[in-house]
């Protein structure tokens, strides 16, 4: 009998958002900028439109959101596959 399901809306069970903050940060610093943490909180549990705007400010003409999006990605997959469960999931 299933007593109870759980809904991982990225985060519950990994932690998923540091992955991505470093991975968004990496991929800025190839461009040579930086994503501050409190930057990169205005788009936790929300879409990546504050977070396009900032790429888009800090990178200018030569932002392209797809190459940001698909660079953060690829290096947020590999930090994934080290990924451990967050404190107390196994036990519960």
């Amino acid at each position: 009998m299933i007593k109870a399901v759980i809904f991982d809306f990225d985060g519950l069970i990994l932690d998923t958002e540091t992955a991505w903050y470093e991975a968004y940060k990496e991929t800025m610093a190839f461009y040579e900028s930086d994503l501050p943490l409190e930057q990169f909180v205005t788009c936790i549990g929300m879409d990546n439109t504050e977070l396009n705007r900032y790429f888009n400010d800090q990178l200018g003409e030569s932002c392209n959101i797809e190459e940001i999006e698909s660079r953060a990605k690829s290096l947020h997959e590999v930090k994934m596959k080290t990924s451990q469960a967050r404190e107390g999931v196994k036990d519960y």
